[in-house]
């Protein structure tokens, strides 16, 4: 007997493998000093909660990198824009995706302000009254690693 089976009932999105396929990208690793007292207390933390040092860390630089995103949204939202769509691109998520830094300070990824840093309207804004000082400096700084980046690509 044989099967034939029906392929409009599956879709036409990602499989099931390749939706959870882990990022083949190298993490970047992070050599960071840590105060011995502070690490006798994240060790403790680990030892009570079953985590690793590790685990621990990158749930506190995730703290730490998740305020200063949020602040900075406060005090420069075009800014913290642009600092949140780079970090979701470098870890290849697009704008629109669920789980972000985009999605940390502008709530709803599909919302209109979210939209208007890839309008044309932002490159209109740009051209005429601008952005904030550290905004420029930012895209300035992001372009240079991007640069760098298509560099040693090229090699």
């Amino acid at each position: 007997m044989n099967y034939v089976a029906n392929e409009k009932q599956f879709g036409d999105g990602p499989s099931l493998a390749s939706s959870l396929k882990v990022q083949e990208e190298v993490l970047t690793k992070l050599n960071i000093k840590i105060n011995k007292g502070d690490l006798r207390l994240i060790d403790r933390l680990g030892e009570l909660s079953g985590r690793s040092r590790s685990s621990i860390l990158v749930q506190l630089i995730s703290i730490i990198l998740n305020d200063f995103l949020r602040t900075m949204f406060e005090e420069d939202k075009d800014t913290a824009a642009v600092m949140a769509l780079y970090a979701d691109a470098k870890i290849g998520l697009n704008y629109r995706s669920r789980g972000g830094w985009t999605e940390i300070i502008f709530g709803d990824p599909d919302s209109l302000e979210v939209e208007f840093y890839w309008s044309d309207e932002r490159k209109r804004r740009k051209e005429s009254s601008g952005f904030s000082l550290q905004h420029d400096e930012l895209e300035r700084r992001i372009e240079e690693l991007e640069k760098k980046h298509r560099g040693r690509s090229e090699k």
